[in-house]
């Protein structure tokens, strides 16, 4: 089973000497290489530039692994290698279908 999530990220100070340099399309191909590589075998669903006072980015992508904690870890272990994100939050996603799918009973 997939896992669908998005991040929203606050660039770090070297994220964005990187953008300033770069663009923020180097940034999403470097993010896109590593979240395809295993185990994830992941993709990049979207990537945004956020016109917000909180967030810079905001990340949509689904991994293979469907182990939020993993990913959760994942995401602060990358943050961690590329400079990253200043700050950062992890939201799991669900369809509409996959939410109905659901139990709700117990």
């Amino acid at each position: 089973m997939s896992f669908t999530w998005m991040i929203t990220g606050r660039l770090s100070p070297e994220q964005a000497r990187e953008v300033a340099a770069s663009g923020m399309g180097a940034l999403r191909d470097q993010y896109a290489t590593m979240l395809a590589a295993p185990p994830a075998n992941g993709r990049v669903i979207g990537w945004y530039a956020a016109d917000s006072h909180e967030w810079d980015v905001v990340i949509i992508g689904e991994v293979d692994n469907d182990d939020a904690a993993y990913w959760a870890k994942a995401q602060l272990v990358y943050g961690r290698a590329v400079g990253g994100f200043a700050e950062s939050k992890l939201i799991r996603l669900a369809s509409a279908e996959a939410f109905d799918a659901v139990d709700l009973s117990t």
